[in-house]
């Protein structure tokens, strides 16, 4: 090797001098300590392979290159209006379309894309749908473009996409979008008149069906003129989760396929679009009441587009949701969700095999090896109440999940809702008093053994809280906890992980239990809490400071 040529070790380590031919021998020799020439060779080799790997820079359209290792990079494409290894693929992103009521246009809607020179895209509906204007063609330096919809006749409308101009062969189609169309309804012509239900709730079928090949023995309950496959596939009409302990638990808006494992929307989409036909007449005024809870009505396209206009299944979901958490805690889905989206209308069945269940977007805790869990992912705005102070937010990104075996249910909160959720005022003055809390998610159970669920416990001192510890309270996030016991004491935490706690009634729980005294703090980051007011212990495993 010449003494020009550069060398580009994968540095973990420290390597000796005479590994380093690139620096002179009298400036190594000045160094008497490694780890001084280690940090200096790092610093050296960090900027030698940036010069290599991404100088030029690779990423196209402005994205931003990512050192990995010393022969690898990656494109950081946030941003810049493109996807792909090189950030090469254009994005197209049409709006999430509200629900239409036939007849009257939307209001102004964006779709938005960067394209370098110029893109043209066309709207292609299957029927029913009239675009103002029925192409938009956007050129750079402008990103975005106007436009209304508006539709003839109730139902469930595709929409697909073309592209042509300039800059088209780099622009990936958009999926398919879907449009709801509705119409006004009278309180007379309303099936919630009909079968004398509160708007918001959904009719639960007389139809009751054992469900073997799911844990626990539950049982799902259905429309009873609806047909039932011999594995267990229901065609139409709201379907119901029945628990072990009689609770009634919403799963879909129309129809249910409980031989696989995974939901599939775009499946239920095409129900709705078969089944949302709507007549010229109005439903039939032969519905029969709710009677001994359960209503033996006929699913129509009528009842199912009016239960998709008025949000029937996520305001029934986040009741029931709402009635198993603490008092102090309500959940509810707001009257301001205008959006249409298949994820609204169907919740997933989960079956785990073991006890901690890890999804993108949601997590939660389950008890046993092999149990069963409903997990939700609407796109609505919902309000979240604590003590009477009420904050509207959007669940895109949140996740609610229900324990159907043992009880307990469990609530992803996504990063814009800890945001919102920061300007609380019981939250400041959490932080005013020295408890900066942020939290990804929290479940509430029945009394629990720790011992199920942890890898290992704690020893020493503190073993004896845990070996035979509960926990009724789960906590996933980060804190930031500054505490001071007296005058001349006080002490910083810093934590990130999970917490399990047991409050003997979490009913009571309010702020006044986040002042606690500091009774122990080991190395394990297992603190043990007490006040007069709010008795709890509480431990976990976490990265901390």
């Amino acid at each position: 090797m010449s003494s020009h040529e550069i060398l580009l070790p994968d540095l973990l380590f420290c390597l000796p001098s005479s590994h380093i031919p690139f620096l002179p021998h009298s400036f190594l020799s000045s160094f008497n300590h490694s780890f001084i020439l280690c940090d200096i060779l790092i610093f050296l080799c960090s900027f030698l392979s940036e010069i290599v790997l991404c100088r030029p820079n690779p990423c196209l359209h402005s994205g931003k290159c990512v050192i990995i290792n010393s022969r690898d990079f990656s494109c950081d494409c946030q941003r810049t209006g493109y996807v792909g290894d090189r950030c090469q693929t254009g994005q197209i992103i049409p709006p999430d379309f509200p629900k239409l009521i036939a007849g009257k246009p939307s209001d102004n809607l964006v779709l938005l894309a960067k394209p370098d020179n110029s893109l043209t895209v066309h709207f292609n509906p299957t029927s029913n749908l009239t675009f103002q204007p029925n192409e938009l063609v956007i050129q750079h330096p402008t990103c975005k473009a106007n436009f209304q919809v508006t539709g003839s006749k109730p139902g469930v409308i595709m929409v697909s996409y073309d592209l042509t101009g300039e800059d088209s062969p780099v622009f990936a189609s958009p999926k398919n979008s879907s449009v709801f169309i509705g119409r006004n309804t009278s309180n007379r012509e309303s099936v919630y008149t009909k079968l004398g239900l509160l708007v918001g709730e959904l009719p639960i079928g007389c139809q009751k069906k054992k469900l073997l090949n799911y844990q626990c023995g539950i049982t799902v309950a259905f429309d009873s003129t609806t047909t039932v496959s011999a594995d267990v596939r229901i065609e139409s009409g709201p379907v119901h989760v029945i628990t072990p302990d009689k609770k009634t638990i919403p799963l879909s808006l129309e129809g249910y396929d409980f031989s696989s494992p995974d939901q599939n929307h775009q499946k239920l989409l095409k129900r709705l679009i078969d089944h949302a036909n709507f007549s010229d007449k109005t439903q039939s005024e032969d519905l029969n009441p709710v009677k001994q809870g359960c209503s033996p009505f006929q699913s129509t396209g009528e009842a199912l587009m009016e239960f998709i206009q008025k949000d029937a299944f996520p305001k029934s979901f986040l009741q029931y949701f709402s009635r198993q958490v603490p008092v102090w805690l309500k959940l509810a889905a707001g009257e301001d969700s205008h959006l249409f989206a298949v994820e609204n209308m169907l919740a997933s069945l989960i079956q785990t095999t073991g006890p901690r269940y890890v999804h993108p977007s949601c997590k939660f805790l389950l008890t046993g090896t092999n149990s069963t869990a409903v997990m939700y992912r609407p796109k609505v705005n919902f309000s979240i109440s604590v003590q009477n102070e009420e904050l509207s937010v959007s669940s895109k990104d949140c996740c609610f999940a229900t324990d159907i075996c043992d009880g307990g249910v469990f609530l992803t909160l996504s990063e814009s809702v800890n945001r919102e959720i920061a300007t609380m005022p019981f939250v400041k003055e959490m932080i005013e008093g020295r408890w900066n809390v942020l939290l990804s998610s929290l479940g509430f159970s029945p009394r629990r053994r720790y011992s199920t669920i942890a890898s290992r416990l704690p020893v020493g001192p503190l073993a004896e809280y845990f070996s035979d510890y509960h926990y009724n309270l789960w906590l996933q996030g980060s804190a930031d906890i500054f505490l001071r016991n007296s005058s001349d004491f006080s002490v910083n935490i810093k934590l990130t992980g999970e917490a399990f706690a047991y409050v003997e009634d979490l009913n009571s729980v309010s702020t006044i239990c986040f002042s606690f005294r500091l009774i122990s703090l080991k190395q394990e980051v297992v603190v043990v809490w007490a006040t007069d007011n709010c008795k709890a212990f509480a431990g976990g495993n976490f990265e901390h400071d």
